[in-house]
């Protein structure tokens, strides 16, 4: 099988930023979808106060947005197994060793 590659990207980041990253990855167990640490923050941040022409907070309406995105119950989402330091350690270690030097050919 000899694929034919359109486009590679070569993305040049320091392992000790990819643990970071990989690190603080969570999982919502009820849908399975994956939160990096930077998303869970932005759809937890509280809602902006709206103010009035006088300067005072505006009464809040309960109006469901149905388009915005679902605030995170973060104690019910969980660590996966492949987001570990062990692990992701290994995977940089295979990656440095077997593959990156394979960039060059393409």
């Amino acid at each position: 099988m000899n694929p034919n590659f359109t486009h590679i990207i070569d993305m040049d980041i320091d392992d000790d930023e990819i643990k970071h990253r990989a690190e603080h990855m969570r999982m919502d167990p009820a849908d399975g979808q994956v939160y990096s640490d930077w998303e869970i923050k932005e759809r937890n941040k509280p809602k902006p106060i709206e103010l009035d022409e006088d300067g005072n907070p505006k009464e809040e309406e309960e109006e469901e947005d149905e388009n915005a995105p679902k605030k995170l119950d973060v104690a019910s989402l969980v660590h996966r197994v492949e987001d570990t330091h062990d692990c992701i350690q290994r995977e940089l270690i295979n990656y440095n060793s077997e593959h990156k030097s394979m960039v060059q050919y393409f």
